[in-house]
């Protein structure tokens, strides 16, 4: 499942219809035009900055439609490049000039997936052991095609080398084998990998309609992208995963999965699904295929569409899998049923931190999820319960968690902020039709946390997560802390498009339709949230924000609405307790290491001897040697008393949050009278 669609601060669901007439072309039929007409016309309505962004999009769009057709830069040169680019040369980009160009990149395209899949045909076994090395580069404007197709074919080499490395990084088999035995065991899974990679290009070469449909989201794709990074078209498959990522629930076998190279991982088993009664499907086993018909096929043979209908269509009630164990390295099968299931992802764990008499309540706040396609629970009704649970055992300061919270419905973030103030002003929202910002407020008498509460943040909390931290950091007994927020002050519309008497979907499309700022008339956009007290964090210092993202929007200022009285915190005091401690030291030098590490080209040696993952050990610090706090868990679903349990042997390791707590500590101690 696509994590990252929790970054948009989802609005509306608005369903469009598109009326068919008759073919044309060889490959696309009217009713495409029309789509990409409906899109088009979607932007030009609700798009917060269309008429400033109008005259510049037609620039954009071209070198967008390469990317979006070769995400990975694996298929094009600079040569293909160019000439979609010159397609549009003097030609204002539009509904129509994007459908009359169609065919003509198609044309471009499959001739250059026919020559990957040839070149990759030719390929020979390697030697792991000879001196070898790639560049990684992690900066945003890094996108580059090879120069032709020499150099594309060095690429896969190394791509393909660095796969298989990986792969096989840390595996205790080949421990003690001989140069002989590890190369022929690399040179096993660099034919898997060939073999998969390309499986996927015959996936479009052999299928005309795929490859049809396969350009015309990547178009779409491109258009919607050269607005602003959010902006953005979901086909068909991706359309009810994108909604279920922002519902508690949602319709799945219970297995969430992640592609690494060409590998489809398990990366999380949803509770109280058919998935978790198997003890033997465990995170990290790779599902190596799905049985149909009683054949296996690789999951790198199927289409985006296929792998949907497999995992969260409902044609079929049954997913038969064949999954290789990360334990034992054995292949079992596993018939799964699917079902409306719970999302942990989308579940707020709530537990208690005790240290020397001091309680202070911490609630894991994922996303601001909203009951959405499937119906179910909310955020902020579930933040409610949360809160109110906390209250009933003594326990009335809290630390709210919204690190790596990328946000969500902003509906939701106003509801949950009315639990934290008592009446009052909110955020401001600007919009096309109202330019001069609308007020959010806050019109509820009473507030649910009556004592002090920390909103911990880091550089991956961003869209409704900042509206929150931003706004509370306007009012007393409130405190942002943590590192700086990811940036991001604008929302997100959801639009749905569907043939006319039909009920099949087209897919949606993502708009731009709000800026959002803080009361006072101040933004946060491209900077992020600046926290109260300053917490050094690895990889948040060292990850872009959404200044660094092409063609992210840039706010003005709006207008102000009445200030409030200036809250009395202790703000420079508590930084000052806190940097004293220095507890966090060892963080904040890994942190600048990793910047250095990360603004320069990151070189990769591709032998089997010298390859290491060296950036893999930043992920985490270790705990602190001090850390002495009691956790408890107060898990009420026994859906997610396990996991509850996990993340609390977790939590007794984050030094961040041990911090964060001491912070608390000296916070009551200095404002206590």
């Amino acid at each position: 499942m696509m994590r990252f669609l929790y970054m948009f601060a989802c609005l509306q669901v608005i369903i469009y219809l598109i009326i068919p007439s008759e073919s044309a072309g060889q490959y696309y039929k009217s009713e495409d035009l029309l789509l990409i007409e409906e899109v088009e016309g979607l932007i030009q309505q609700h798009h917060v900055d269309f008429e400033e962004l109008e005259s510049v999009v037609s620039e954009r769009i071209p070198p967008l439609i390469a990317e979006e057709l070769d995400t990975d830069a694996k298929y094009l040169t600079k040569k293909e490049l160019e000439a979609i680019v010159d397609m549009f040369e003097g030609t204002p980009v539009n509904a129509s000039t994007l459908f009359d160009n169609l065919e003509n990149i198609i044309e471009r395209f499959e001739m250059r997936l026919s020559g990957a899949y040839a070149m990759l045909g030719d390929f020979e076994q390697m030697n792991f052991f000879e001196p070898d090395s790639v560049t990684i580069c992690f900066a945003a404007d890094a996108y580059e095609f090879a120069e032709d197709a020499t150099a594309l074919a060095e690429r896969w080499s190394r791509r393909l080398k660095y796969n298989v490395l990986s792969k096989h990084h840390g595996d205790s088999t080949l421990v003690g084998s001989s140069p002989l035995s590890i190369n022929k065991a690399l040179n096993g899974s660099l034919a898997y990998e060939i073999k998969a990679e390309r499986c996927k290009m015959e996936s479009l070469l052999e299928d005309k309609e795929e490859m049809a449909k396969y350009v015309l989201v990547a178009a779409l794709k491109a258009y919607c992208r050269s607005f602003d990074p959010h902006t953005s078209y979901f086909p068909v498959e991706l359309a009810e995963i994108f909604m279920s990522a922002l519902s508690s629930e949602h319709f799945s076998t219970g297995i969430t999965y992640d592609l690494k190279g060409n590998d489809y991982v398990v990366s999380a088993i949803d509770p109280m699904s058919d998935a978790s009664t198997f003890p033997e499907i465990n995170v990290g086993d790779e599902i190596t295929g799905i049985i149909f018909n009683d054949e296996l096929t690789s999951l790198s043979c199927l289409s985006g569409g296929e792998l949907f209908l497999a995992f969260y269509g409902d044609g079929s009630p049954e997913l038969e899998l064949e999954i290789r164990s990360v334990r034992d390295k054995k292949f079992r099968n596993f018939t799964l049923t699917k079902d409306k299931v719970y999302n942990e992802a989308n579940h707020i764990f709530s537990f208690v931190l005790e240290e020397q008499g001091l309680e202070i309540g911490y609630i894991q706040f994922p996303s601001f999820y909203s009951e959405s396609l499937f119906g179910g629970r909310n955020s902020a009704e579930d933040m409610a319960l949360a809160l109110l649970n906390l209250k009933s055992k003594g326990v009335h300061d809290v630390i709210i968690d919204l690190r790596n919270n990328g946000g969500g419905s902003i509906k939701e973030a106003s509801e949950l902020l009315g639990y934290f103030v008592d009446y009052g002003p909110l955020f401001t929202v600007v919009t096309r039709e109202r330019p001069d910002g609308v007020l959010e407020k806050d019109t509820k008498r009473g507030k649910v946390v009556t004592g002090k509460v920390i909103f911990l943040v880091n550089g991956f909390s961003a869209s409704a997560s900042e509206i929150v931290a931003a706004t509370m950091q306007k009012y007393p007994n409130a405190l942002v802390v943590g590192s700086s927020t990811y940036g991001k002050a604008t929302g997100q519309g959801i639009f749905s498009l569907e043939t006319e008497g039909s009920s099949a979907s087209l897919g949606g499309v993502v708009v731009t339709m709000l800026r959002c700022y803080r009361f006072d008339g101040t933004h946060y956009q491209g900077q992020g949230v600046a926290p109260d007290v300053i917490i050094p964090t690895i990889w948040t210092n060292a990850i872009g924000n959404e200044a660094g993202l092409p063609y992210a929007l840039e706010h003005r200022a709006a207008r102000p609405f009445r200030p409030l009285k200036q809250r009395n915190e202790p703000v420079e005091e508590l930084n000052l307790r806190s940097q004293a401690r220095n507890s966090l030291s060892s963080i904040d030098s890994l942190s600048q290491a990793l910047v250095e590490r990360l603004n320069d080209e990151y070189r990769v040696p591709l032998s089997y001897e010298d390859f290491s993952l060296e950036l893999g050990g930043w992920r985490t610090a270790n705990a602190l040697d001090t850390m002495n706090f009691v956790i408890r868990n107060f898990e009420t679903n026994e859906a997610f008393e396990a996991e509850s349990t996990r993340r609390r042997g977790e939590l007794t390791r984050d030094a961040v949050l041990y911090e964060t707590f001491r912070i608390f500590d000296d916070w009551i101690s200095l404002t206590t009278k």
